[in-house]
């Protein structure tokens, strides 16, 4: 396989490539970045309330249903245009860090956490047809775009609370990484930012739609 430096953010202790495929044959690029494609309604945490309503639910899994949301920018199955950005360019996340491990079970143990990368890849995008509620794969069960999370977590967030044989079922990766206080978001207008940890969470799914109404402001 060929290393694509340009999707890896050299802070991070994960291994740049990794196995990947059926009965992990290849060796691809993990990336250090996810298409973000908008904002849950919901979060474990408790906090975080948001009125989208652009939300496929995903089935439970150990305790907790994810949820995909075709309100950003970059979303499954659906293409958007700048003219959709109607907070501003300046004001909508495209693509954050997600370069860290999470803690992946009770046990604490380490578990890569790409955006694009468990299971497939920079190279792997969506298992399912169709979007918004008629999102599913074989059957009526959805299945995680690869390369895209709904932002559903505070930025940081790295003790997940679902266990490894959960975590490649979810769609709600969090943004992450080995930086000290927060981590890197790429923003529609070609700027990048270092958003903080202590982030409200409803700033940050503010930033994660693209048509909400309430731009934040300077970054």
């Amino acid at each position: 396989g060929v290393n694509l430096n340009l999707l890896a953010c050299p802070a991070s202790p994960m291994p740049a490539m990794d196995k990947a495929g059926p009965g992990n044959t290849y060796s691809v690029t993990m990336p250090s970045y996810v298409g973000i494609s908008g904002a849950s309604a919901t979060s474990p945490e408790g906090i975080g309330a948001f009125p989208e309503t652009r939300i496929r639910i995903f089935p439970v899994f150990c305790q907790l249903a994810g949820e995909m949301s075709w309100g950003g920018m970059l979303l499954a199955n659906e293409i958007t245009r700048l003219r959709d950005a109607t907070d501003g360019a300046s004001q909508i996340a495209l693509i954050g860090e997600a370069s860290d491990y999470v803690a992946g079970n009770v046990l604490g143990t380490k578990m890569r956490m790409d955006g694009a990368g468990t299971g497939g890849g920079w190279i792997r995008g969506a298992d399912s047809s169709g979007t918004r509620s008629n999102y599913k794969a074989s059957g009526t069960s959805p299945s995680r775009c690869y390369n895209l999370t709904t932002v559903m977590h505070p930025i940081g967030t790295n003790a997940m609370p679902y266990d490894t044989s959960c975590f490649n079922y979810m769609p709600n990766r969090p943004l992450l990484s080995p930086h000290l206080g927060g981590a890197h978001v790429g923003m529609v207008d070609g700027s990048v930012h270092f958003l903080s940890n202590d982030m409200d969470l409803i700033v940050l799914k503010r930033l994660a739609t693209r048509d909400d109404a309430s731009p934040i402001g300077e970054l």
